[in-house]
């Protein structure tokens, strides 16, 4: 999976060891859930495919077969039905036509972001949705790169429900089932609970199609609560140069950290909801090697492509 220029800048907030091994192109050999969930929606947005959904569900499977997984789970076939399950459903009802393109990278940047008319869509996949969640990722690095474009960048954001067992708690993968006519549901419209004659099933253990999943999604009035669709993030011309600035001043303290020994940030090793994936052995001023738990990443974005970079040719600058 690429590295691009958001996702780099985002880990320089972090921490400047974590940004400078992942510009070095290294990566944790083991994926956990939510990057295999990623790396497959990505993959059939991007997929030239008749069926991009199944393209989604085949790369996680591909990934499951090539890669560990960190996980707890001792069923791991489960995990990855789960997975490929999941990341197919959310690609059948994001991409309606062809496949999603990013925009031509910039002199200095390559870009998360994908080409819409009149401007860029991001997908944030994320557990619940709520008004502070939504003023986060207005202002991730996925999302600012829309200033250097010069275009308003949309947030299509994908609930996928708690994590609970080494699966996702949500409609996309879990609804009950009538234990007579088997007609599938996902929440009373008195809003009581299901009682214990309805039973619980897994997307991956239904017997019906995708297209029946929605439809019973639909009708339970769940889908518009699971996928929103933000009001496009827009840039005025001092937020735009701001963040053009902050941008040149990320990249080129990327760049330095090739030079002077970059600083840890152990307070965020073991964060509870976003470990580093490094944290074994970083935190322990150990060095992550290739060939020691970690790999290459995939079609990489290293420093030595950073090497040709124009700070200057950010346009919100020129």
């Amino acid at each position: 999976m690429p590295l691009n220029s958001p996702s780099l800048l985002n880990s320089l907030e972090v921490c400047q060891k974590q940004a400078s091994l992942y510009a070095q192109g290294l990566e944790r050999e083991s994926l956990t859930f939510h990057q295999l969930l990623i790396r497959g929606v990505m993959h059939g947005l991007e997929a030239d495919a008749d069926d991009p959904g199944k393209a989604s569900s085949d790369e996680v499977m591909r990934l499951c077969w090539s890669r560990p997984i960190e996980t707890e789970q001792s069923d791991l076939i489960g995990l990855a039905e789960h997975v490929a399950s999941l990341a197919e459903i959310i690609v059948w009802c994001l991409r309606t036509g062809h496949a999603w393109a990013h925009p031509k990278p910039l002199p200095n940047w390559t870009p998360s972001s994908w080409v819409i008319h009149g401007g860029l869509r991001r997908v944030a996949l994320v557990d619940h949705w709520s008004d502070r969640r939504a003023l986060q990722e207005a202002r991730d690095w996925q999302t600012l790169e829309g200033a250097l474009y010069g275009l308003p960048m949309t947030i299509l954001a994908v609930v996928l429900g708690s994590m609970r067992d080494g699966r996702r708690h949500g409609p996309l993968t879990r609804g009950w089932l009538h234990p007579r006519s088997g007609e599938l549901r996902f929440r009373k419209r008195d809003g009581n609970s299901f009682d214990g004659n309805w039973e619980p099933v897994w997307r991956e253990r239904y017997d019906g199609s995708r297209e029946d999943w929605i439809e019973a999604m639909n009708a339970d009035g769940v889908m518009t609560e699971t996928f929103l669709i933000q009001p496009p993030v827009e840039f005025d011309a001092e937020e735009t140069r701001s963040i053009a600035e902050a941008a040149k001043e990320g990249i080129a303290s990327v760049l330095h950290l090739g030079t002077t020994p970059p600083r840890r940030n152990l307070s965020r090793c073991f964060d509870s909801l976003r470990p580093c994936e490094f944290r074994h052995p970083c935190a322990y001023f150990k060095e992550p090697t290739e060939g020691k738990g970690f790999v290459k990443i995939e079609e990489l974005l290293t420093v030595q492509l950073f090497s040709h970079f124009r700070l200057d040719l950010i346009p919100q600058l020129s």
